[in-house]
Parts: structure tokens; sequence; C-alpha cells
């Protein structure tokens, strides 16, 4: 295979559930408080002129938080490697993990007789629109960092499956029920 051929790309946004809902409610909240409270303060200094600024410093907080609640999470295999990559509010990108797809001892379905081995693991890494999406696969390999076995957790799709395959065959368990 060329390497065009083993070079893929693929990027799920995160749901809005668990965490991510708790803190995008919390930050609504903050949205909703700071205006009463800013003015209230204002209100007792008796400086009510400078109310006028309550709509700009809200904008400027929500300018600057909001993006930590929009993630999306991006792969990207290039040469065999595996990169994980977080995007806040389609703007800023971070990434948090790269590992190379040969150095993985199990490649599979986060499914029945697999979850167990992944639950195992002492470092845990999430890629993943939500831990329910019936498409979600799971790598095991060791964090060269922290010398410790790690699972992360992904959205596979085929050619996911097929280019783990190429680089790591005795690892990948192949699915049948992916959706892309």
């Amino acid at each position: 295979m060329n390497e065009y051929a083993n070079y893929f790309e693929y990027c799920v946004e995160a749901k809005n559930e668990g965490k991510l809902k708790l803190k995008r409610t919390l930050l609504i909240l903050v949205y909703i408080l700071f205006p009463i409270v800013f003015f209230s303060v204002l209100c007792m200094l008796k400086l009510y002129v400078l109310g006028c600024f309550i709509v700009l410093f809200t904008a400027i907080i929500w300018f600057f938080t909001w993006r930590y609640v929009q993630i999306e999470y991006e792969y990207t295999i290039v040469k065999g490697e595996m990169t994980f990559t977080k995007i806040y509010g389609r703007k800023s990108r971070r990434e948090f993990l790269k590992t190379r797809i040969q150095d993985m001892s199990l490649i599979a379905p986060y499914k029945d007789e697999y979850k167990a081995r992944a639950d195992a693991a002492q470092e845990k890494y999430y890629a993943v629109s939500s831990m329910s999406s019936p498409d979600v696969y799971f790598g095991i390999f060791k964090d060269e960092k922290t010398k410790k076995s790690a699972v992360v957790f992904f959205e596979a799709t085929e050619k996911i499956v097929r280019i783990s395959k190429f680089y790591n065959s005795s690892a990948t368990v192949e699915y049948s029920g992916l959706r892309y």
C-alpha cells in the first residue's frame, strides 16, 4: 500500500451528555447570573452608567468560554501512527495522544467479550462522540510517558479497521456492524 492509501482522517463531534452537558448548563447559568450580579453590584455602588458594559463583558466571557463545551475529536492515521486531537469550538486544537498501531496489543470493538480487557486498563483516553455509539472501538497499548497500560476509545470506520489490520493484523478484531 502506498502512503495515500494508508492516510486517514476522521472527525466526530461530542454529544451533549454527561459531564459535557453539566458544563454547558453551568456556563449558561453563568451567562445568565453574571449580568444580574454585575448590575446589582453597580446599583449598590451607584455606578449606573457602567451598566452599559454588561452586555460587552458577558459577550467577552461567552467568547472565551463557550468553545470548551463544543468539542470535536479528530483521528489521523499517517504511516501507521494514530494521532488523536481535541478541537475546541472549531478553532483551537490540542493533540492529546499519539501512538503507533503496531504497538497496540488489541484493537477491538467495545462489546461483550472484549469490554473487560478495555476496562482493566489503568489510563483511559476518550475520543468518541458517545460511549453508547455502536461504532466504539478501543486500542490497548503501553503509555510511554507513564509506563502504564492505557486504552483509547474511538469511533471506528471500515477504513480504520482495514488500516489497523494492515499494520497490526494479529491484534485487530474485525466487526461487520460498522456504520461507515
